[in-house]
């Protein structure tokens, strides 16, 4: 099942968020650069794997596609976003300040209503075949 053509528009929309973050040099971290840094790399790790491990599953709207349950979805329902968070929170911790605070306020958000839309076009597919 594809998604509307609106839906989809929406969710490349709103994948753009994170390209407002602003560097900001004259602001020291909130936590040692090595935490930030963790962060950053853990996070893009566990985004990396989540999309590895959908193979042709992957798309950029919401669609069904197939259920995957295998690496991190074993784990978490959606490893993708929680690893954005994860290194965008790093990201904010690096360059703390109200910018980038709102950023990343919208960027989860934005997180959140997409796994909702993904969650519901599976749920659709999931009724459809019983």
């Amino acid at each position: 099942m594809r998604a509307p053509t609106l839906i989809t528009a929406l969710s490349v929309l709103l994948s753009g968020i994170p390209l407002f973050y602003q560097s900001d040099l004259t602001v020291s971290p909130c936590v040692p650069l090595a935490f930030t840094w963790s962060l950053l790399v853990a996070g893009n790790l566990l985004a990396i794997w989540g999309i590895a491990s959908l193979g042709n599953a992957f798309g950029i709207g919401p669609a069904f596609r197939t259920v995957v349950r295998d690496g991190p979805y074993r784990l978490l329902k959606h490893p993708i976003y929680t690893g954005y968070v994860a290194a965008e929170l790093g990201f904010l911790l690096m360059y703390p300040n109200r910018w980038n605070a709102s950023v990343f306020t919208a960027a989860a958000l934005a997180y959140i209503f997409r796994a909702k839309l993904e969650e519901r076009v599976l749920q659709a597919a999931a009724d459809r075949n019983n």
